[in-house]
């Protein structure tokens, strides 16, 4: 079983993290809630800090950056 990184954010709860995206001068964290794991965030860090996202822009900004990383394997999958 592969290890995960995790982290605890403001409310006090551990998370995972999926996937780090560097994009510019910021880092995008994908992270999933260790007790819950339909609970999702993305953070963005200055390599110091953890900051939450700007608006629903950036979140959807975000949420391209890992479409885009995965896009083969999104392509590839058999949901019916």
């Amino acid at each position: 079983m592969k290890e995960v990184e995790c982290i605890v954010l403001e409310d006090n709860k551990e998370y995972g993290i999926l996937e780090r995206i560097k994009e510019k001068d910021s880092e995008y964290i994908y992270l999933f809630n260790i007790e819950d794991p339909k609970i999702f965030y993305i953070r963005k860090t200055d390599g110091e800090i953890l900051y939450g996202l700007d608006n629903d822009e950036e979140y959807n900004y975000a949420l391209s950056l890992v479409r885009d990383k995965y896009k083969d394997l999104i392509d590839n999958l058999d949901i019916k």
